[in-house]
This record gives C-alpha cells, structure tokens and sequence, in this order.
C-alpha cells in the first residue's frame, strides 16, 4: 500500500493489498496535521483497509442472498403442499 498523495484533507492511498480494492480516498478533518503526524494518519489508513478487507472475507462464507432466498422459498411451498395434502386426506 502507498499513499500516493495528500492535498490539503484528502489523502489517496494506491496500490491496496486486496482483491477488491485498487484505491482508496480518505477525506480528513481539518486539522489533523496539527495534531496527528503523517505516519499515524497512514497506519489508521491501513487499519482501515485491513479490518474492511477481513469482514469481506468472512461475508464470503455466507449463503449468497438468491440462493438463501431460493431455499427458505422452496421450504415454504414444501410446507404448504403437505399441509394441503394433509387436508385433503382428512377430509376423505
């Protein structure tokens, strides 16, 4: 990762170790120069990639939403044909 640039409360940062990010703008307050160095800026950057990058990675463990979807979908139907089955048994 390299920050590529400043200018006056936007800080670019290029070249972001991650499959889904290339570049990355970060707006700052107003006077963080005053209060904070440049190093520490950078590194609260990379947190930042880093902690967004690893919550991605656990959400790709999860079930996509269509197939979710699909499945409680073809669950419910399940349900809803033996109940009719039920009824018309009974009903007999």
């Amino acid at each position: 990762m390299t920050v590529h640039e400043h200018k006056k409360n936007l800080m670019i940062v290029r070249n972001v170790d991650s499959d889904m990010i290339s570049e990355a703008y970060f707006i700052l307050k107003s006077d963080i120069y005053e209060k904070e160095s440049e190093e520490k800026i950078s590194e609260e950057a990379e947190r930042i990639l880093r902690e967004y990058d690893e919550r991605l990675g656990k959400s790709k463990k999860l079930f996509p939403p269509a197939l979710l979807s699909l499945l409680i979908g073809t669950g419910i139907f399940a349900i809803l044909i033996c109940l009719a089955l039920l009824c018309v048994q009974f009903s007999m």
